[in-house]
């Protein structure tokens, strides 16, 4: 028998799962991030263009590719790089939009909710 994973000598089984590895816990966190984001778009309450989208999009496809190190699967592997990749454009852009927003004496890009 395989003896358990273990980080800093405890063992990487979701407590209170009833033994779920803890990379399926890892990457189910990740789905459910990046489904609320498209939720909060859906719904108006975040901007597909906000600094909240595209980090909760950008952290969330981080999470499923830590999973998928563990189980790999390919094709699922390329579509989250890709939407890290995205979101971390999506974070680039935001940031130049707010310096050029300072720039000119405008008022910078909030992470409030916009519609």
């Amino acid at each position: 028998m395989l003896a358990p994973m273990t980080l800093f000598g405890a063992p990487l089984v979701a407590a209170g799962l009833l033994g779920v590895a803890w990379h399926n816990v890892v990457g189910t966190a990740g789905v459910l991030l990046i489904l609320a984001a498209y939720l909060l778009v859906q719904t108006g309450r975040v901007s597909s263009d906000s600094l909240r989208w595209s980090v909760m999009n950008g952290i969330g496809a981080a999470l499923v590719l830590v999973s998928l190190s563990i189980d790999v699967n390919l094709p699922a592997i390329f579509i989250e790089s890709a939407w890290v990749v995205i979101s971390l454009y999506g974070v680039y852009r935001w940031y130049r939009r707010r310096g050029a927003a300072s720039a000119h004496g405008e008022r910078p890009p909030s992470t409030a909710n916009r519609k």
